[in-house]
């Protein structure tokens, strides 16, 4: 359910789009996303069509990072996956060496 934060910024963004035609309304199936849609699209009296395709994505530690950070987190693991793989190498050598 949205708070009141909440339900100001869907007004904000009704009054940005009134000048902007479309015929329908499409949103996540869950709570919060349909209320906001609903709070948009009530001057229009359109139905809000909801679905699970449009759920959001959990991003678990990376949710609310940027994308420079997301980008930076993601060449550490290759590189450490790059590692990871010479180490075995290495150490696959040595034991043929014997």
């Amino acid at each position: 359910i949205l708070n009141q934060t909440g339900k100001l910024q869907a007004k904000n963004v009704a009054e940005k789009l009134k000048n902007i035609n479309f015929d329908n309304v499409f949103s996540s199936d869950l709570l919060r996303a349909k209320e906001t849609a609903e709070i948009i699209s009530l001057d229009r009296k359109l139905k809000v069509q909801t679905t699970q395709a449009l759920r959001e994505r959990r991003w678990g530690r990376l949710e609310g990072q940027s994308t420079e950070v997301i980008h930076t987190i993601e060449k550490l693991k290759s590189t450490f996956s790059v590692q990871k793989t010479l180490t075995n190498l290495i150490q696959k050598l040595k034991l043929m060496k014997k």
